[in-house]
């Protein structure tokens, strides 16, 4: 009996988008300056893609790297649905490695003027990371032509594959 290889990478790749989806109606992180405040990941979506040029000038040293994941995850989403194995694993491996510094931060500017302490992360930004690690996870079970094939050629001239 012969049997087919099962296709998971669009259900992963629509599970990811499904955690993004959810992580937007959540609660993102919580931040002290004078005052306990909750952003949404909505907002921070949103607003992030405004403030980020502020943030660069005004102090703020990574805040701007955790908004630019969303743009590199969109980019591996598209390249997770058109099977490109090499973008779609580096696009996604960026996006969560962009999000690394906001795990090390625990200050930042919320509108380019105050700063605050981050006390927790929430609900929103783990299902953002979870939507991220699961697009990673996708771009696992690509397959990939030809990987060696450089090497091959460069240590073994003689052994030429078939086109």
């Amino acid at each position: 009996m012969d049997s087919k290889p099962v296709d998971v990478v669009r259900p992963l790749l629509f599970l990811s988008v499904a955690l993004y989806a959810a992580c937007l109606t959540q609660t993102a992180f919580c931040h002290f300056n004078d005052r306990m405040t909750c952003e949404s990941a909505l907002a921070a979506l949103l607003f992030g893609a405004l403030l980020w040029p502020a943030e660069i000038n005004t102090g703020g040293e990574y805040g701007f790297f955790s908004w630019w994941a969303n743009v590199l995850l969109f980019m591996g989403w598209a390249a997770l649905w058109f099977r490109r194995a090499r973008w779609a694993g580096l696009l996604c491996c960026a996006a969560s490695l962009a999000v690394a510094p906001w795990h090390l931060r625990v200050e930042f500017h919320s509108n380019g003027w105050t700063g605050g302490r981050i006390v927790s992360h929430d609900l929103g930004f783990w299902l953002w990371l979870g939507s991220m690690g699961v697009a990673l996870v996708a771009s696992l079970f690509l397959p990939r032509r030809n990987v060696l094939q450089p090497g091959m050629q460069l240590f073994f001239p003689w052994k030429r594959s078939k086109p």
